[in-house]
């Protein structure tokens, strides 16, 4: 446990508990092993919540879990109990945090009553996730979800195939698969390179399943009938966490972030820009199409097929299923709230646009740092911004409502307003934003299995060019080389991956890796009400 600042406990605060992220393979190790020189997953972005504590009079923990196939890497079927591992073993790290805070966070000024659990990408996904899960009951409060919902979640089936390619990859089988417990963690992440986004489709490489979460990510919560009883969004839609207040939203443009991988999407014409979507949506992709490119004709907005692409992703993957989860929370709870983030990343003269992960350094009020500046910008606008954001996320710790008087009014979201806030240089309150293309999707009844994904898009198009995309346009962009990105990581980095202590609670797992603590955070004089715990 390491701690900064001072404890000055007069009366019992809010605590926000941040679950990182992770990547662009989601639940992998940190990104700069593989996406190298994009900020938002390195130091000091996620963990350090000093500035966001010091801000709201709050305690910020952090807590880290096992990723990969250390975490989400589902045996049980094929191995039974010999190795019972149920996929789920990130999660299971995530509840052993919950329940830590629980019994201990008073210790540090935090009240075990007032928790908030709050991520952004697989962070957020793991918020949904445990939303849906009866043993997440009563853990917390309220939930901040950033870029990421309930639709990440893979089913047995699809954790089965990983399972199988995985195994392949090492040599093993069923039979052998105990072995695993005897390989080093470097053999076990070279296998997990070759059945993970971005690696495969080299010469030799092993064929990965068709998966159906919309990224085609291998390594993802299980819907195992046991940890994660049944779809989250089903649980979510039958009240299982009506006591929950919900903070949720997007970037305006998350794809664009992934399109460094997506080579070919920068070229795209309208003939491969309605191929691609109909391999995404079989039988809607050219009404798609054209409702947003009328949508977009409308606003002014760009109707070039590479941004077309970027606007349709950006919703199928993220905003439509961040809407979905709002819609079936407050059903049950009033407390719901929606927000846009529309901040230009300033890289590559505004290439990037509002992307993915633009808004972690605005949340955690780390935008003066040299790594993080290039990405996320400096200057007076994206100072006041942060603290309109930091503020927003704190209010909504304390008091379950995000408005404060450096915003519009905030009024919670119904299936009538919308009512979402535009979070950017300039913060608005918009009623039913991007209605046309909303109603799109609200149309549309999406098959389980999509048999087009972004992952194995992008590892045709590396093994097709032979290289493997490392962020070197962005490493430039911020004037960071591998080298250094690699030492900061290893400066911070204090083990592999997963919350110490797990093992009484969660389950067994094959080669387990302790890691990196959870965090308490508090600077304050006291006199505030919640804590927040954040999930990355």
């Amino acid at each position: 446990m390491r701690t900064s600042g001072s404890v000055v406990c007069r009366t019992a605060v809010s605590v926000i508990v941040e679950t990182r992220g992770g990547k662009l393979g989601g639940f992998l190790q940190d990104s700069v092993h593989v996406f190298r020189g994009i900020p938002y997953a390195a130091p000091p972005v996620g963990p350090d919540g000093t500035v966001l504590a010091r801000r709201g009079d709050v305690v910020v923990v952090t807590l880290n879990y096992r990723l990969g196939v250390l975490g989400f890497l589902y045996l049980k079927t094929l191995c039974g109990e010999r190795l019972p591992a149920t996929g789920n073993e990130g999660i299971l790290d995530q509840m052993a945090a919950l329940e830590w805070v629980r019994e201990e966070i008073a210790a540090f000024g935090g009240d075990p009553a007032k928790v908030t659990v709050f991520g952004e990408s697989a962070g957020a996904i793991s918020v949904a996730t445990l939303l849906g899960m009866p043993r997440a009951r009563g853990l917390f409060r309220r939930a901040i979800l950033q870029s990421g919902s309930a639709n990440f979640v893979a089913p047995r089936e699809d954790a089965e195939s990983v399972s199988e390619a995985f195994l392949g990859a090492l040599g093993l089988t069923a039979g052998t698969a105990e072995r695993l417990r005897e390989l080093p963690p470097a053999r076990l992440l070279e296998a997990q390179r070759a059945v993970s986004p971005g690696f495969a489709g080299s010469p030799g490489a092993v064929p990965r399943p068709q998966l159906r979460n919309r990224l085609g990510l291998s390594f993802v919560p299980v819907v195992d009938g046991e940890v994660i009883p049944r779809d989250p969004f089903a649980a979510i839609q039958d009240g299982l966490s009506r006591d929950v207040a919900v903070l949720i939203g997007t970037t305006l443009e998350e794809m664009k972030l992934f399109g460094l991988m997506d080579m070919e999407a920068r070229t795209l014409d309208g003939a491969s820009l309605l191929a691609r979507c109909e391999r995404n949506i079989p039988g809607h992709g050219r009404g798609v199409v054209e409702a947003y490119r009328q949508a977009r004709t409308a606003r002014g907005e760009s109707v070039a097929p590479p941004e077309l692409w970027c606007a349709i992703e950006t919703d199928r993957i993220f905003r439509r299923p961040a809407m979905r989860l709002a819609e079936l929370q407050r059903v049950h709870q009033p407390d719901v709230y929606t927000y846009l983030f529309t901040w230009v990343c300033p890289l590559m003269e505004g290439f990037l646009g509002a992307c993915h992960a633009i808004d972690l350094a605005f949340v955690f009020g780390t935008l003066a740092s040299p790594t993080i500046a290039g990405f996320s910008g400096t200057g007076p606008e994206a100072a006041a911004l942060s603290e309109r954001v930091r503020d927003a996320w704190v209010r909504f710790a304390r008091t379950g409502n995000p408005g404060h008087p450096g915003l519009p009014f905030w009024p919670a979201y119904d299936a009538t307003s919308r009512a979402t806030m535009l979070l950017g240089r300039e913060c608005t309150l918009e009623e039913r934003p991007r209605e046309a293309e909303r109603r799109v999707w609200d149309a549309i009844t999406e098959g389980p299995l999509l048999p087009y994904d972004l992952a194995n898009e992008v590892g045709g198009q590396l093994a097709r060019a032979g290289v493997v995309l490392v962020g070197d346009a962005v490493n430039a962009a911020l004037g960071v080389s591998d080298q250094d990105a690699l030492q900061r990581h290893a400066e911070r980095r204090r083990g592999v991956g997963g919350f110490p202590g797990v093992g009484p609670r969660g389950a067994q797992h094959a080669g387990g890796l302790a890691g990196e603590r959870a965090r308490a955070t508090r600077v304050g004089r006291g006199g505030g009400e919640k804590l927040l715990l954040h999930h990355g």
